[in-house]
């Protein structure tokens, strides 16, 4: 290759504006992809403060009440479907998987242990069912929370499973 092309002045004020355009063209395209995740993630990103200002929304509800301070007794799956109906969450996604026999504790009162599933759920549902569950009755507590990924297109739809247990008369 001759040289002497590069040191002539045409050549260079032909090559660096060509040069230039190469360079702005590609950071142009650059930043439109940019653009385009950063809509995703201010999507994502307003979609989570929705989610974060329904939940507040939602246990803002039973601030009043600290657990175990009402004087409601926890009545099984009629108390489970009322827990499932404040946290909209439909009947026929509730299911009572296990319910075991009442142990006679040394005050003279029994305590109860019952497991509960709920089909394809929101998180917020979820959290909400548990907080009113807790809050509105008497002497409940949740042991176990078992949350799975449910089988669906949708991002949020969970599988729980829940052992609560309380005390009855």
């Amino acid at each position: 290759m001759d040289t002497e092309l590069f040191k002539k002045p045409t050549t260079w004020a032909v090559l660096i504006p060509a040069i230039a355009l190469l360079v702005a063209i590609y950071c142009t395209i650059s930043m439109l992809g940019e653009r385009k995740e950063s809509d995703i993630l201010a999507e994502t990103a307003d979609k989570a403060f929705k989610d974060a200002r329904y939940i507040i929304q939602m246990t803002g509800i039973a601030n009043n009440n600290t657990a175990g301070e009402t004087a409601r007794y926890f009545d099984g799956i009629a108390s489970a479907r009322e827990c499932a109906a404040a946290a909209v969450i439909p009947e026929h996604k509730l299911l009572r998987v296990e319910s075991g026999s009442p142990q006679a504790q040394a005050d003279g009162t029994f305590l109860r242990r019952e497991t509960y599933h709920l089909d394809q759920v929101r998180l917020t549902q979820i959290a909400y069912f548990i907080d009113y569950a807790e809050r509105g009755y008497r002497d409940l507590v949740c042991t176990t929370l078992t949350i799975r990924k449910a089988r669906s297109r949708e991002r949020d739809l969970w599988d729980l499973t829940a052992t609560i247990e309380y005390l009855t008369d």
